[in-house]
């Protein structure tokens, strides 16, 4: 019986660590990519939103007046 728990206390100890170590690099992962992206924050404007609607819009085959996106233009 002891053997058992200490088998797997043993099990849970390693478990524990690597989650720890898991969480370690979720973090500093996610911390690299904010600091990343800081300085794209202005790609965020209303300009930007709407280029890859316009993009896939052209993709799928219809063009689309960029003064009122909402319009398809005449053929």
């Amino acid at each position: 019986m002891a053997a058992r728990e200490a088998g797997e206390d043993v099990t849970m100890r390693a478990v524990l660590l690597q989650l720890i170590d898991i969480t370690a690099f979720n973090l500093a992962f996610l911390t690299v990519t904010e600091a990343a992206a800081a300085p794209q924050r202005h790609l965020l404007t209303r300009k930007h939103q709407n280029k890859p609607l316009i993009i896939s819009q052209v993709w799928f085959g219809r063009t689309y007046d960029r003064r009122i996106i909402t319009r398809p233009l005449p053929n």
